[in-house]
């Protein structure tokens, strides 16, 4: 299960300044067209973050960013830190599912695809996510029995049960 400690969970160390924040977070959109600025545009939204923590428009494109270098710690406590000051956004909250799942945390993906599609029934693109995480769990339920002993563990465990009880509920008698 994924855990981070994300910033805005840490005392503030000095206070926020929003328009150093917003003009380092300006020059990460202006880089975002241009692949060769891409790391320009990554450490634009981390000095953003820096200095603002609390600047949800830097945090959740920090978490782009990190996500598209592959960097998915990075992404999942930008992504995390970025929810936690607008809980209410799907686009976030989908691109953090996203990170979850390519970074291995299918478990954590789908309960925060659930929640996606809970808040917009009309998001098909996590709903298609939620059915590839059912295909994957029926493919894993299919493997040899020697396969699936090698995947043991409590984490392995309750990530099969998740995955099971979605593949239940998709695939009703």
């Amino acid at each position: 299960m994924f855990h981070a400690t994300s910033i805005a969970t840490q005392p503030d160390r000095s206070p926020a300044n929003r328009a150093d924040a917003e003009r380092a977070y300006a020059q990460g959109v202006q880089g975002a067209a241009i692949i060769p600025l891409k790391m320009r545009q990554f450490q634009s939204y981390l000095q953003a973050v820096s200095v603002d923590p609390a600047f949800f428009d830097a945090q959740a494109n920090l978490g782009l960013a990190a996500h598209d270098a592959q960097r998915y710690q990075q992404s999942l406590v930008a992504f995390e830190t970025a929810l936690a000051i607008k809980a209410e956004s799907t686009s976030t909250r989908y691109n953090f599912a996203l990170t979850l799942r390519d970074a291995g945390y299918l478990t954590d993906a789908a309960e925060e695809l659930e929640k996606v599609v809970a808040a917009d029934a009309s998001e098909v693109n996590a709903a298609i996510c939620v059915g590839e995480s059912v295909r994957i769990a029926t493919a894993r339920c299919a493997e040899s029995p020697a396969a699936l002993r090698q995947s043991s563990g409590a984490e392995s465990a309750a990530s099969e049960a998740t995955n099971i009880r979605f593949w239940l509920a998709a695939n009703p008698k």
